[in-house]
């Protein structure tokens, strides 16, 4: 496991992940996203891991794609093939819980990755975001477009395309602004 993009830690049947760039907000690079996908293989075969916590270090869950590694600011962090960080694919496979931890933004493919998760739990600071005003046409993963499909036939109701800003208040109040994508 990549212990400096991704960190294990492991006590009583409870894995942590920790997705460690937070200086660019937990940014899915492709060393990042490889980084994921290693660990949620390997965790697969660990009999110990009875849950996995998946979570982001310092103020964000995951703002999604790398924008300047995607823009071609910098090069990829680390060359790695589709198969390689096919998150999707990995979680799919691992076949136990995992909760994520929403510590703070969670934004496009970082609110996908939340959704991968069986179970979601949001800090007071948690912001969620569906859509970017960006239109970047790239996914992180192949079920991008499964949930982008799900939610527009939710947002088809309303006949507008949202951006939701969830952010939980105290104990079980909870606090949604929409917020209207042009």
């Amino acid at each position: 496991m990549n212990d400096e993009l991704v960190l294990v830690e492991r006590n009583a049947g409870v894995t942590t992940v920790t997705l460690n760039r937070p200086e660019a907000l937990n940014a899915l690079s492709s060393g990042l996203r490889q980084a994921i996908t290693a660990t949620f293989r390997e965790l697969k075969d660990d009999a110990a891991t009875e849950v996995v916590i998946l979570t982001g270090a310092g103020r964000a869950f995951t703002v999604g794609l790398d924008l300047k590694e995607l823009g071609g600011e910098k090069a990829p962090d680390a060359p790695a093939t589709a198969e390689e960080t096919n998150i999707i694919a990995a979680l799919d496979a691992f076949d136990r819980p995992v909760i994520g931890a929403i510590n703070g933004y969670a934004i496009t493919g970082g609110f996908e990755l939340a959704l991968m998760c069986d179970l979601l739990i949001a800090s007071t600071q948690a912001r969620l975001y569906l859509r970017s005003r960006l239109s970047i046409r790239r996914l992180v993963c192949p079920v991008s477009s499964i949930i982008r499909e799900e939610t527009n036939q939710c947002c088809r109701a309303l006949n507008q395309i949202l951006t939701i800003n969830i952010g939980l208040r105290q104990e079980s109040e909870c606090k949604v602004e929409k917020q209207w994508v042009t």
